[in-house]
């Protein structure tokens, strides 16, 4: 009888004995994970809460640890891919578990907040361009306006306009306009005097001659029929040039004159004082 009692105690001393070192086994582990968190050494933290449940398998806390490691490295590796949706989501997660992490909650929300200052940083700057392009003589929407127009002006003159541009030449007898007078190799004149020109996306700059669209039937009309168009804003008044000069001169002149339809130049003038 004495015998077996012994045996009982011997092995109630052996179970408390590895209680004893589960427990401190645990509270050593923990206290290194608090201590990873607080040097943001976040996988050394995980390796920690891992051995801390080794010890204590259904420990709530430590429970509670692991899946904020797990939610805020997650979230930080969707920061990197520039994945902003998906690591809020993930910053949400540790911040809504409780009984965890007080650190990692107070990280989870700073990083939510430099995370959305930095999703809405391109929307005010696109709004604010957007306001600022609003206010100019010409701006895209007017140029989508006048694209629109001269579809139409083409079905009703039953001829063929293309649109051109500052790296889009329409090709006049030879002459790649608008390149020819933007490069200098030939000059813009009016009423026989050169003017200076230059491209604009907004109507507004240095030159007396905003050029802010070009159209042109060249291409589909036949010889001594082609007509090439310069929308321009002239210091703030739009006016439409025409041009159908189909030989060079010794100054290199091409000469340009305010074109006498009334519903290209109407319709332009209306495009551009739209507010």
């Amino acid at each position: 009888m004495k015998k077996i009692t012994k045996i009982i105690s011997v092995a109630m001393l052996s179970i408390i004995l590895a209680s004893c070192s589960n427990n401190k086994n645990f509270d050593q582990s923990m206290q290194k994970t608090k201590e990873a968190i607080i040097e943001q050494k976040f996988e050394q933290a995980e390796g920690f809460v891992e051995m801390a449940l080794e010890s204590k398998p259904k420990d709530p806390t430590a429970k509670n640890y692991q899946s904020q490691i797990q939610f805020y490295n997650e979230a930080m590796s969707f920061k990197e891919k520039k994945e902003t949706k998906n690591a809020l989501v993930k910053l949400d997660n540790v911040i809504e578990i409780k009984d965890g992490s007080e650190k990692l909650v107070e990280y989870a929300k700073k990083d939510k907040e430099e995370l959305a200052s930095q999703k809405e940083e391109p929307e005010e700057t696109a709004k604010k361009e957007e306001k600022k392009e609003t206010k100019t003589i010409w701006n895209a929407d007017k140029k989508n306006k006048l694209r629109g127009f001269m579809a139409d002006f083409s079905v009703t003159m039953d001829q063929s306009y293309k649109e051109y541009n500052q790296t889009s030449d329409v090709d006049l007898y030879g002459v790649g306009l608008p390149s020819a007078l933007l490069n200098g190799n030939w000059t813009m004149a009016i009423n026989n005097q050169p003017v200076p020109l230059e491209w604009s996306e907004t109507g507004e700059g240095a030159a007396t001659y905003q050029l802010v669209a070009v159209y042109s039937d060249a291409d589909t009309q036949p010889y001594l029929k082609k007509h090439v168009y310069f929308f321009i804003i002239e210091n703030g008044v739009p006016k439409v040039y025409v041009t159908q000069q189909n030989q060079g001169n010794e100054e290199n002149y091409l000469h340009f004159k305010v074109t006498e339809n009334n519903e290209l130049n109407n319709g332009f003038s209306r495009i551009v004082n739209e507010k």
